[in-house]
């Protein structure tokens, strides 16, 4: 057999592995090559071209950064170091050469964007250039200073990091503080006078002072500080208030004051309606501007302080209880010991699964104990109560009213914890039920 089908068989093999090899080669995506960097980590002047915005910025402030031109104003750091995090350097995924006749097509000759780090000691300013997207979408072109080339980069990078307006750079937080350092919150209403006040204890826990006295709850608290120092600045109407009483900021309409820490003030005011806004306008102590903040804002702010208030009705467990006693208006009692729920399952006896229930139930709403509350809702003297008792002291004596709109109005009036200033209430389903069996030591005539 002649060897002369099997050489040329193995030499077209050969040469079809080789093409083979160079197409996936060609294929191979390649690594992203710095175009452009920054001679220092920190210009000391950042010029951001983004038509039709032109926005100067000089580190300093309490955010290391503030804006100058074409106002003055205190900058988003973030928003300026993630620009310059991208920028050190700014890699590329594909470079082109230069063509003054692909001006247009590279979108140059009039740019989306540019960026300009300047510095001192005579050293020569950085300059990007940010041009159009390429026809097939996803990638911008790129350029930096005179150079030869032309980058492509990813389409988000622009979008997201680089191409930004004045507006962008503006701190627009209205009131920022770290929630942590917070220590007391005032919001007044020009027509209800103290909405709410609390106070954060020395001991870390929060307390209710106005409308009416009460504890908070902590968690909900700092969720309230974490949303009240996120509020946002949506509208920047004018760099200097001229008329406040016309947009209802003297005196406001309402106003928000953060007592922090080290013992210094953040306030904010809220006026009237932005017209064909959603927007209300707004000032802080802090910013000569007139502002705009959604319309939002306000009806958070003036829904009081019940919704920070500690919804639980015992502050204990069961493990804590030793005995507790019924009592009802009439005078009738009914002890309960420890040993009748300790170590026995809740399905031998209904006492373990009822005393849980009342351990977890809890508060929907609140009223301040005041004469005509307690007349209103029948609390005192002949009211039935229940007395809870562990460690030789007395937990807390809860005080029941009469069951109004499927509500359980209670008082606790003694204890290491009570709360003889607030009405709390509580849901008449299963309230009623898990009340009459302590009295009654039967589930019937809930």
């Amino acid at each position: 057999m002649s060897r002369r089908p099997l050489m040329v068989s193995a030499l077209v093999f050969a040469v079809l592995a080789v093409a083979t090899l160079v197409l996936l080669r060609g294929r191979t995506p390649r690594e992203p090559t710095p175009l452009f960097s920054l001679q220092r980590r920190v210009p000391d002047t950042l010029v951001v071209v983004s038509p039709p915005d032109t926005s100067v910025l000089v580190p300093g402030g309490t955010s290391g950064w503030r804006l100058v031109r074409p106002v003055e104003d205190a900058a988003d750091g973030l928003v300026v170091e993630a620009m310059l995090k991208r920028l050190r350097p700014l890699k590329v995924l594909r470079r082109l050469p230069f063509e003054e006749k692909k001006l247009d097509t590279y979108g140059l000759r009039y740019p989306r964007g540019m960026i300009r780090a300047v510095y001192g000691s005579g050293l020569e300013p950085d300059t990007l250039v940010i041009g159009a997207s390429t026809l097939n979408g996803g990638k911008d072109y790129v350029r930096a200073g005179t150079q030869g080339e032309v980058g492509l980069v990813d389409s988000r990078l622009p979008a997201s990091f680089l191409i930004r307006s004045t507006l962008d750079f503006r701190d627009t937080r209205l009131l920022p503080f770290p929630e942590s350092e917070a220590r007391g919150l005032t919001i007044r209403d020009a027509v209800q006078g103290t909405l709410t006040r609390l106070v954060r204890e020395p001991e870390g826990r929060w307390r209710v002072l106005d409308p009416y006295p009460g504890p908070a709850s902590g968690e909900k608290v700092r969720n309230f500080l974490g949303a009240l120092s996120h509020m946002k600045i949506d509208l920047f109407a004018a760099e200097r208030i001229t008329d406040a009483p016309a947009v209802g900021l003297a005196p406001p309409r309402l106003s928000v004051t953060v007592l922090l820490e080290r013992g210094d003030t953040l306030t904010a005011a809220l006026g009237i309606p932005v017209p064909g806004r959603e927007w209300v306008f707004a000032r802080t102590a802090g910013k000569p501007q007139l502002l705009g903040v959604s319309k939002k804002y306000p009806a958070v702010l003036r829904r009081g302080a019940d919704p920070l208030r500690d919804p639980v009705v015992l502050p204990f467990g069961l493990r804590d209880v030793d005995s507790l006693l019924a009592i009802a208006g009439s005078g009738r009692r009914r002890s309960w010991k420890a040993e009748a729920w300790r170590g026995v399952d809740h399905r031998e006896t209904p006492l373990r699964g009822v005393l849980e229930n009342w351990i977890k139930i809890r508060s929907g709403a609140f009223a301040p104990a005041g004469r005509r509350e307690l007349h209103r809702y029948h609390l005192g003297p002949k009211s039935d109560r229940l007395v809870w008792f562990g460690r030789g002291d007395t937990l807390l004596v809860v005080e029941k009213g009469r069951e109004t709109g499927g509500r359980i109005p209670v008082r606790t009036l003694a204890g290491r914890k009570a709360r003889p200033g607030e009405v709390l209430f509580l849901p008449a389903d299963p309230g009623e039920v898990l009340w009459s069996f302590l009295l009654t030591g039967t589930l019937e005539g809930g």
